[in-house]
């Protein structure tokens, strides 16, 4: 039998907290994000996984769409052609893959770490980098192929047919349809709006958007993963106070 007498009331505003170890305003946050060989507790394991979601939707948004577009997110729906600063697009790519990457070392350390605390293969953290890998892998693909010079532009509005009241009107509007059929035929399709030329900038923003959805889609999956499986593990002292 153990005696828990001593963490009964550690903190009565969370029960659920049985000592400093599992309170996360106790936590080093610098050796739960680099240090692969020691044990993270669920409490601590679940406000670290938060914090590294924040920091990298904070990022995106408020940093890397700023570098893209040249103006903040919000801003950006409602202004589109308004600029806060002039566009560099490289540089927002090399801060997104930056901080993903970074924030995606610490994720994978701190669920070796909890897989520790429950007595698991750490081996099941190899899922944790699946997103950020994919979304390179994605951009690397976009921005190899060749860049088309153009995009955009509408599509022909529909042709109205007229109805004629009498047979000499029917005779004249069918004869006037022909005409207008040999000039589609002889002349390119018409469209709602010129086409826009493609720029490099424009090109890699569009590239580091598209892989920044595909690391929120496959994100999302992996966090069910670390939600589900990984935190729910039970720890040593759980364990302990099963005998």
């Amino acid at each position: 039998m153990t005696d828990t007498s001593s963490t009964d009331n550690y903190e009565p505003t969370h029960s659920w907290y049985r000592d400093e170890h599992d309170d996360p305003n106790h936590a080093n946050w610098l050796w739960e994000f680099s240090d692969p060989t020691g044990k993270t507790r669920k409490p601590v394991f679940l406000r670290g996984q938060v914090l590294l979601w924040l920091v990298r939707i904070f990022a995106y948004f408020i940093v890397v769409s700023v570098l893209l577009s040249g103006t903040f997110f919000p801003l950006f729906l409602i202004a589109p052609g308004l600029k806060v600063i002039e566009p560099q697009v490289e540089m927002g790519a090399i801060v997104f893959f930056g901080v993903f990457g970074l924030a995606t070392i610490a994720s994978l350390i701190s669920h070796i770490r909890r897989l520790n605390d429950s007595r698991r293969s750490p081996f099941w953290a190899v899922f944790v980098p699946l997103p950020i890998i994919a979304a390179g892998v994605s951009f690397a693909l976009t921005v190899s192929q060749p860049m088309p010079e153009f995009v955009g532009g509408g599509t022909p509005p529909p042709v109205a047919s007229a109805s004629p009241e009498t047979e000499d009107a029917s005779a004249a509007n069918a004869e006037g349809e022909e005409v207008a059929t040999e000039a589609q035929t002889s002349s390119p399709p018409r469209r709602l709006g010129p086409p826009v030329k493609m720029t490099w900038d424009n090109y890699v923003s569009g590239a580091v958007g598209g892989s920044f959805w595909i690391w929120l889609i496959a994100g999302f999956v992996v966090a069910l993963f670390s939600f589900l499986f990984v935190a729910r593990g039970r720890s040593d002292i759980d364990k302990l106070d099963s005998f």
